[in-house]
């Protein structure tokens, strides 16, 4: 919905964080989904340096390290043609 309306998935917050690596923290596989599709940039990092893959992989989040590796192979492939 907010997405809709034109907000920008890659805004950091005033804690240093951005709607991706809090859907990543959380767990929440479809919000992830979401915001990639919708253009957020997974490189971003957070207040300690983690990006939202690192994040994925230390906190065991399996399934959105799925969709994360998923989507950047989809951009690596993008890349390639």
């Amino acid at each position: 919905m907010l997405i809709d309306c034109g907000v920008d998935v890659n805004e950091y917050d005033w804690n240093g964080g951005a709607p991706l690596l809090y859907a990543v923290h959380g767990n929440h596989v479809r919000c992830v989904e979401i915001l990639l599709e919708s253009g957020a940039d997974p490189t971003m990092e957070s207040d300690s340096g983690f990006n939202a893959m690192d994040m994925a992989v230390a906190m065991g989040h399996r399934n959105v390290q799925q969709v994360m590796e998923a989507h950047l192979l989809k951009l690596l492939q993008g890349i390639k043609e």
